[in-house]
């Protein structure tokens, strides 16, 4: 799938929700999809960084033509802007309707061409993704729209935001309770209101207003100044989330004053902490809050007043601040990608665009499941068994935990810290995490091959060609096969095409003589597509490629989890594959093979076994909580 995404969000905001949602959903999307390939238009003067990932390109200036010109390239804008002569499909995001609901707030000559431009790329859109159900209804009501091309995609907010410990909050306010306020103060933000709102409580001498964003302009501060607030309003300015975590737990409430939104993430980083929430009442407010809030009608700053006392009563542990932390729950960024994934996908089928599935997604006879069904069955689908119900596939434990001790016999050599430094693999990266770097390390100390076939690359290969440097005396000889080397070659050297040879192509295409030249101790490592599917490289693999290789031969899997089966964030975030599974069959009462070395199992029946031989063993990424650092199983054929 192709998909291009018009930046031009990027060039006129340094930080806000919008660009927050191609940040968070991009990258995810491309973990999700290995057959994604993001194109994003700059002009090069962006304001922050741009989302990263491998599957994401950049281009300057003009689209691609030969994206232009292909029926199923997607168009996505981030901000209204129409496409030159494009033939694939179309589509734009709605946050709100705030311009058009709101128009005696939006009254000058740039805000009718802003509408105008608004309403061409919705009409125009093949399929427009508003972010709450209230911004698709009145989407529906101010323009004529085919009610089938609007969906909605809800947002979420940075795990980040969470309930931190006391002494992790200590002193902040100085003893002095506080309400806070976030964002920007554009008018139907509605800032003025909460003034009036918070001048007209009468014990307000109690606690002061916290405000978070852009500094306060002159007619603000004058504004403060004549309320009579001057000594109770502090304007925080720009803070990071980190602070903002500090914040929002430490404030009496969060107040949430607007006339308008079209949804609110700050309402779930508020709950997500436990903090006491004031909002407006308006139909956004509803539909992500619930009745979690202590609302007001944004026209009435009386009502706002009398909900201050009330909420220094209640306090911070109430029953409101219990049902926010749980009804955040319902939100994550994983799901925003995977639906908006979904999105594209149907689109690109309903088009005739590719030929579509027969089943749904979800449907008995698909392929991809039915995620309600899942987490109505999650205590039994994602519940580890007893190591005997795992039926004719013999874990081998004693030969495991042997092999596991010779290993440690170059424990105190391991090369890799979290950061690369001087060598081209880092155990911080977001793909091959810690645990799989120690047993990679440790297979190639002990086996020492001499020839060495990888399918689809990246850090291990990294790991690989620094261990051979390091530790092998530059002897392996290694094959890296990748139809898309993209991340391989950022970290390959130039002196290293004279001991790597790289295929850039699919697995099925090689020849079949390269697996048959691999001889007993050898190694082919396989971390593929992870999916069997109809001409998939995995099927190949197991059914093509193992039978032809040499006695002796050892076998690399990665991303392969005990019991043979997925972890629940991966399977609910949208990670469909089933490896796992078809491996599994594929060891039961199979004498061909043995399992040498099963990184999952290992971690998870000895824990405290293998974390105090090598403690990097079970340690996680914490900059990437997608990554599994243990789940590479090494087998040989017999």
């Amino acid at each position: 799938m192709q998909l291009v995404i018009e930046g031009f969000i990027y060039q006129v905001q340094a930080k806000g929700g919008i660009s927050r949602i191609f940040n968070e959903t991009l990258p995810r999307m491309c973990g999700m999809d290995n057959n994604l390939r993001v194109t994003m238009l700059t002009d090069g003067t962006s304001m922050q960084p741009l989302p990263r990932h491998p599957f994401i390109s950049y281009q300057h200036g003009e689209c691609d033509p030969r994206l232009r010109q292909s029926r199923s390239a997607i168009w996505h804008s981030t901000y209204f802007t129409p496409p030159r002569e494009w033939a694939g499909p179309k589509v734009v995001s709605l946050y709100d309707m705030v311009p058009e609901r709101f128009s005696n707030f939006f009254c000058d000559p740039w805000d009718d061409a802003l509408r105008e431009r608004r309403k061409n790329a919705i009409l125009d859109a093949d399929k427009v993704i508003a972010i709450s159900e209230n911004t698709r209804q009145d989407v529906l009501d101010i323009l004529d729209v085919d009610p089938a091309k609007v969906c909605v995609v809800h947002l979420s907010y940075n795990p980040l935001f969470r309930p931190l410990a006391s002494d992790a909050i200590a002193g902040v306010g100085g003893g002095r309770p506080f309400f806070l306020y976030v964002g920007d103060r554009n008018h139907y933000k509605n800032f003025d209101g909460l003034l009036k709102g918070f001048a007209r409580w009468k014990q307000n001498a109690e606690a002061d207003l916290y405000v978070v964003g852009k500094p306060l302009s002159e007619k603000e501060t004058q504004l403060v100044a004549s309320f009579g607030l001057q000594d109770r309003v502090q304007a925080k300015g720009m803070v990071s989330d980190e602070e903002l975590c500090v914040y929002y737990n430490t404030a009496a409430g969060f107040v949430y004053p607007s006339y308008g939104e079209g949804f609110g993430i700050p309402l779930l980083e508020a709950m997500a902490c436990g903090c006491p929430v004031i909002a407006s009442d308006i139909p956004s407010s509803r539909e992500v809050a619930g009745d979690v809030p202590y609302l007001f009608d944004p026209s009435q700053p009386d009502e706002l007043a009398a909900i201050f006392p009330a909420i220094l009563n209640d306090g911070r542990g109430s029953e409101r601040t219990r049902k926010g932390l749980e009804a955040v729950t319902a939100f994550s960024w994983e799901k925003t990608a995977a639906q908006t994934l979904g999105v594209y996908r149907d689109l690109l089928a309903d088009m005739g665009r590719y030929d579509c599935c027969a089943f749904p997604a979800g449907h008995y006879y698909s392929p991809v499941p039915d995620l309600e069904d899942i987490a109505r069955r999650q205590d039994t689908v994602f519940t580890a068994p007893d190591a005997d119900a795992i039926v004719d596939v013999d874990l081998r434990t004693d030969a495991q935990l042997a092999l596991w001790d010779t290993m440690l016999e170059y424990r105190d050599e391991f090369p890799f810290a979290e950061e690369a430094g001087s060598l081209r693999y880092g155990l911080s990266n977001g793909f091959f995490g810690h645990g799989d770097a120690w047993s990679l390390y440790g297979m190639l100390r002990t086996f020492r091959p001499r020839r060495l076939v990888e399918v689809g690359s990246g850090h291990s290969s990294a790991a690989i060609l620094d261990i051979n440097d390091r530790f092998l005396g530059g002897s392996l000889h290694m094959t890296f096969i990748d139809p898309h080397p993209e991340r391989l070659d950022s970290l390959l050297r130039k002196e290293d095409g004279q001991q790597a040879e790289v295929l850039r192509q699919p697995v099925q295409q090689v020849d079949m003589d390269v697996f048959r030249a691999l001889q007993p101790g050898d190694v082919l490592f396989v971390d593929s597509s992870h999916v069997s599917k109809v001409g998939s490289d995995l099927n190949h693999l197991l059914f093509n490629v193992l039978p032809v290789l040499a006695s002796g031969v050892i076998v690399h899997f990665h991303d392969i989890f005990y019991p043979f089966e997925y972890p629940r964030s991966w399977v609910m975030g949208g990670r469909f594959w089933n490896e796992c599974y078809m491996l599994r069959a594929f060891l039961q009462d199979n004498g061909r093979y043995e399992i040498m070395l099963f990184n999952s199992y290992l971690a998870q029946a000895f824990t405290e076994r293998v974390t105090r031989d090598v403690p990097i063993f079970t340690r996680r990424d914490a900059a990437n909580p997608w990554v599994e650092g243990c789940s590479s199983v090494w087998l040989r054929k017999r």
